[in-house]
């Protein structure tokens, strides 16, 4: 191994007792017993930075990423490395020699936590538990912070820099394969308890980096065991339908090879899902009230992924719990990761939502409501979501509905956009929203239908806004920008004119000939706005040629129909 070589600058093993560390995150510097702390002086204070700043350049590499050439850390820097490939090798090298496997992954996570300066060594690890490792750790790096001074609060995992965003996709991914990967017999047979309980333990440690980076390979164990699951559990569903036909077809010796291999296999699922469960709890129960929010964020992120992953298990009460934690979290990032991954177990058919899913919706429903007027605009707009997803489902009520209606006025457009396509998917007798989610192509027009459809759907817009704007016709062009290049009716424009002539089939009444005027005078606006600003301009221009056309030869028999009616030439 490239890591066994060198030397280990972990600190001497001195009892524990010895090394009582005292972070002070105002001044980025650490004492510890029996050394006197670092001089604070102007002149000093300046050496400190040059040293914090120089040493961060050495663990970085010109094109981006982390220092190192272990193989761990070159995957990941590496674009599309194989990461099945790099949990077999490691897998291989742990069989080889336990010790020197696990230094090179604790040194990885060290990596990840931008602390290269501290690699971990074999002989560091032999006979050894991980809290006592833990503690030289430690001290290691508060000797050198107290010597070089350090940020602990700036590492791979929440560094805007170059290479960063790498880092982030494939460190999960690599400690997400080396449970992924083994076969169930070798996760079970002691590989599982050792990553456990090394992920725990630097899950522990009081300097945040360390403790971001053990977390988030702790809470990808935890994913990679849920993947080792719904493929267990999708095995014995097919071994059991296996079983039936070859009971059906007499063949007493496949049946009886088919049953072994199902007990066996049953119960490794079994012990699995109780490891996962584990796991998943140490790390939740403590880390999403870390002081840390990236943190805490990380583990509303990761329950996201397990809800892809295994639905199931997020459901059930020991993990689900803590959603409710994530909606009533402090800080905005946080909140939005936890509806986020509510959203995602929220997926399915409202013909047959599992019990456990109506559960949640009862307990969390009128958290994500309030939460649709979060002061954040971003955490109001993943709550309109959620929201939907519940009206989806069948499990919010019609009463609950006028909360959100209310936003389409809201003055921020994320939420506004939302909440818009929550009236007409949930208030409106049909969807209006018929544009590609991708946009229009070439900035043209979408094929308005026929003119039946268009004018049916302007109606509905009509009666929405005379029974929830009041009168206040001067927020139509809030929700006229919320539907923007999203309801093609919006630009049939010979459906428009026609509806505001007198000589219409189905006269509209003063209020709807008011909101009719006031829509097409929104809609107008903000195509002339986007054309002179270039965003989207042909598809503006289409849009304003479209209204010349049509209006042109009907202008004065619409504004004869309007100057008749005083609410509309206001």
């Amino acid at each position: 191994s490239s890591i066994s070589g060198g030397c280990s600058l972990l600190a001497p093993r001195i009892r524990p007792h010895n090394w009582h560390l005292c972070f002070q995150p105002s001044s980025r510097r650490c004492t510890m017993a029996g050394r006197s702390p670092m001089a604070s002086s102007p002149g000093q204070a300046s050496d400190g930075a040059v040293a914090t700043e120089s040493s961060a350049c050495q663990n970085r590499l010109p094109g981006g990423g982390p220092v190192g050439n272990a193989p761990l850390v070159r995957a990941l820097r590496a674009k599309q490395p194989d990461f099945r490939k790099v949990a077999c090798n490691w897998l291989d090298r742990f069989a080889q020699d336990h010790d020197c496997a696990m230094a090179e992954l604790l040194t990885f996570i060290l990596v990840v936590a931008d602390l290269t300066q501290t690699p971990v060594m074999k002989e560091d690890l032999q006979d050894r538990e991980p809290s006592e490792v833990l503690l030289d750790i430690t001290g290691s790096v508060a000797a050198i912070a107290q010597e070089k001074g350090g940020n602990f609060e700036m590492h791979w995992l929440v560094s805007r820099e170059k290479g960063a965003l790498r880092v982030r996709e494939n460190y999960p991914a690599i400690w997400r394969e080396l449970v992924a990967a083994p076969l169930p017999d070798a996760l079970l047979g002691g590989l599982l308890q050792v990553l456990k309980a090394w992920t725990l333990a630097l899950a522990e440690s009081q300097f945040r980096n360390i403790r971001h980076a053990a977390t988030v390979a702790g809470l990808s164990l935890v994913e990679g065991l849920g993947i080792q699951c719904s493929a267990l559990r999708q095995w014995c569903g097919a071994a059991e339908a296996r079983i039936r036909d070859a009971e059906a077809q007499q063949a007493g010796g496949a049946v009886a090879s088919l049953r072994a291999e199902l007990e066996h296999n049953s119960k490794c699922f079994k012990d699995l899902g109780l490891a996962r469960e584990g796991l998943a709890s140490a790390l939740l129960s403590r880390r999403t009230k870390d002081v840390d929010h990236e943190i805490r964020r990380s583990c509303f992120e990761a329950l996201g992924r397990w809800a892809e992953v295994d639905p199931e298990a997020c459901l059930e009460a020991s993990t689900s719990r803590y959603l409710h934690f994530g909606l009533n979290d402090r800080e905005p990032k946080a909140r939005l990761a936890a509806l986020d991954a509510l959203q995602q177990l929220l997926r399915g058919e409202a013909a047959d939502v599992p019990a456990a899913v109506k559960t949640l919706a009862e307990n969390i429903r009128q958290r994500v409501l309030a939460r649709c007027h979060d002061v954040d605009s971003s955490v109001g707009a993943a709550a309109i979501r959620c929201a939907a997803a519940l009206a989806g489902l069948n499990l919010l009520n019609e009463d609950d509905f006028d909360p959100v209606v209310d936003l389409v006025w809201d003055p921020d457009a994320q939420r506004r956009s939302e909440a818009a396509t929550f009236v007409s998917r949930f208030v409106f007798t049909e969807d209006i929203l018929d544009y590609p989610p991708g946009g229009l192509p070439n900035g043209g027009l979408l094929p308005a239908g026929t003119a039946g459809t268009a004018k049916r759907r302007l109606m509905m817009l009509l009666q929405f806004l005379s029974e929830y704007a009041e009168g206040h016709y001067e927020l139509v062009e809030r929700l006229v920008s919320a539907l923007w290049r999203k309801a093609s009716c919006l630009e049939d424009w010979e459906a428009m004119t026609s509806l505001a002539l007198p000589s219409a089939e189905a006269p509209l009444s003063s209020e709807y000939q008011a909101a009719l005027i006031h829509l097409a005078e929104a809609t107008v606006r903000l195509a002339t706005q986007d054309a002179a600003e270039g965003s989207g301009a042909a598809h503006a221009e289409a849009v304003l040629d479209r209204a010349a056309r049509a209006l042109a030869p009907r202008l004065p028999a619409v504004l004869a129909s309007c100057q008749a009616d005083q609410m509309a030439m206001r």
